[in-house]
């Protein structure tokens, strides 16, 4: 795990730097940064181990697609520069800067009453804010515990909406303490829709 956050950081210098060139950089450069990709990601991971793909973009346009190791140990699939991965956590950075730039826009607050977006989720006798949820401190179960619980596996955004609807009670009062949940960011994810008046993907 040292080794491959030592190159993804190596690799963030890299693509730093190259963002900094100026807009008619020469095709050495994208020739050479791929040498250096290439040297910190074949150094770390074998041909026949799980592995990662690689994009680097100046301006909106793709320089640089990589990919290294399998996508499948059982039948030896390689990882492509087209190959779809689970994001899971690593979306929240990207609804969390949707939040403020719509607030930048003042199209919300993120001191606003979740319920002013999503009022269908109960009155807990106190309010929680956009802030709460950007923070995990809303008191809101985690949805994954709520599925096992409930026995009702969530397969999209209608069924956990639904599952939140029919949460009665926190674990806390809102602001008063910090308790990781999926849930908190399921719900910005809904605002956001809501604020923007589209689709969470496509806004995105």
């Amino acid at each position: 795990m040292r080794k491959c956050l030592a190159a993804a950081s190596a690799l963030f210098a890299v693509a730093t730097a190259l963002a900094s060139c100026g807009p008619a950089a020469a095709p050495e450069q994208d020739v050479a940064l791929a040498g250096q990709v290439d040297g910190l990601f074949l150094a770390q991971i074998r041909p026949d181990t799980p592995g990662c793909a690689v994009g680097v973009y100046r301006r909106g346009e793709i320089v640089l697609a990589r990919a290294y190791g399998l996508a499948s140990l059982e039948d030896g699939r390689p990882i492509t520069p087209r190959s779809a991965f689970n994001l899971g956590s690593a979306s929240k950075p990207f609804t969390t800067l949707a939040v403020f730039l719509l607030e930048q826009r003042g199209q919300f607050s993120v001191d606003d009453d979740v319920r002013k977006w999503v009022p269908e989720l109960p009155d807990y006798g106190r309010p929680i804010r956009v802030r709460d949820l950007l923070q995990h401190t809303t008191g809101l179960r985690d949805f994954e515990t709520l599925q096992v619980l409930s026995g009702r596996p969530v397969a999209n955004s209608a069924e956990f909406h639904g599952l939140m609807a029919a949460l009665r009670a926190l674990n806390f009062e809102p602001s008063t303490t910090h308790e990781y949940s999926h849930s908190d960011y399921g719900i910005l994810g809904l605002i956001v829709e809501r604020v923007a008046g589209v689709p969470f993907g496509e806004h995105m």
